[in-house]
């Protein structure tokens, strides 16, 4: 025992050797700010968007936080000025909105690979052109240790217009076709037009939209052909107004879901010709345009009356056919259509009359 305890004192002396004043404990890690933030106007809301933080400030992960913070400043239009000195965000700013991890999910914005992004929709308690609000978010971790505020990110309310109205779509053979109803007022004024154009969007794989095209305030449709069929595409408008030299978009127009199923023909052939043989009658032509073609059915009529009766079951894929049951001395016109790989069958183009011959 006495050896033991000479030990402890050796350790403890040399632990302290050359150390002053009282022992330091090593401080609690601080949890980093989150990252990116952003505000943006759409309508008469706006989106307050950032990415949760992964590590501490020393480098060390995270792990899982216990909440996000959202405190704002809301300014009346005329009185937003620069403020002088540093903002007591806690005593000045109201807090809007206490996210816990629980409903990250909730508020988790759809952007495929990268960061995960979230967004938080603020509703102004006035919208009014010219209303600044200021955005202060903050994390906090699982033991109750807060990050700093985020730099603030601000947002001027403009007056903009309210979203395009019965947004609908067809489909055609080579193209999606979008048309809606022109935005009709502001959303401080319905008689007022501040259109400046539209924002057409559509939902990507990953579950998000992505600007497609912007048009014109006079453009009320949109042909979008890069598409397959088989698909199911999801779109969206925002009508937007330039103001200050800023774009700002309305809200979300109701989406348009469009099924783009393939019930569309596909070109015919070309050149149809039939030439009589020794072996029987040869038809040749010249193959469909479409991209999507399957095969060539070939019919064959008797003359001087008769149908077309379909030669064979299955398409053929080349652009040759020998019809060895052809009778000699009988007079035929032959007809070739094509067939995609749906089912959907092109009209028939006919040759010119033929007579077998003896084989």
């Amino acid at each position: 025992m006495k050896r033991l305890a000479a030990l402890v004192s050796l350790v403890l002396v040399l632990a302290f050797c050359g150390r002053k004043g009282p022992l330091e404990l090593p401080s609690a890690p601080v949890l980093a700010p989150v990252e990116n933030p952003s505000a943006v106007q759409r309508g008469r809301e706006i989106m307050v968007e950032w990415v949760n933080p992964m590590r501490y400030l020393d480098g060390r992960p995270a792990g899982e936080l216990e909440s996000v913070e959202v405190w704002a400043i809301e300014q009346a239009a005329g009185k937003a000025t620069e403020r002088k000195g540093p903002v007591n965000v806690t005593g000045d700013a109201l807090l809007v909105a206490r996210i816990p991890a629980v409903e990250f999910r909730e508020h988790l914005k759809k952007t495929g690979a990268g960061p995960q992004v979230m967004v938080f929709v603020f509703s102004p308690s006035r919208v009014e052109a010219g209303i600044r609000c200021d955005f202060y978010l903050r994390a906090r971790d699982r033991k109750g240790r807060f990050s700093d505020f985020s730099s603030p990110v601000s947002v001027i309310i403009a007056d903009c217009p309210v979203p395009p109205a019965d947004v609908r779509g067809r489909v055609f053979q080579d193209l999606i076709e979008l048309v809606w109803s022109a935005s009709a007022g502001s959303i401080q004024d319905p008689a007022s037009s501040v259109v400046d154009g539209y924002n057409i969007y559509r939902r990507n794989e990953s579950g998000s939209f992505e600007l497609r095209a912007a048009v014109g305030s006079g453009q009320t449709s949109f042909e979008d052909r890069d598409f397959a069929f088989g698909r199911r595409y999801v779109y969206l408008i925002r009508a937007f107004s330039r103001r200050e030299g800023r774009a700002v978009e309305s809200s979300d127009s109701s989406l348009c879901e469009i099924e783009t199923r393939d019930v569309f023909p596909p070109a015919p052939p070309r050149s149809v010709t039939a030439v009589s043989g020794p072996g029987g009658v040869s038809i040749i032509w010249e193959a469909s345009s479409a991209s999507d073609v399957a095969g060539y059915r070939i019919s064959r009529k008797e003359l001087p009356a008769g149908d077309f009766r379909l030669l064979g079951k299955d398409p053929v894929r080349e652009t040759v056919f020998l019809d060895k049951t052809a009778v000699p001395g009988t007079t035929y016109i032959y007809a070739v259509s094509a067939c995609d790989v749906n089912g959907n069958e092109s009209r028939l183009i006919e040759t010119k009359p033929v007579e077998a011959g003896r084989k």
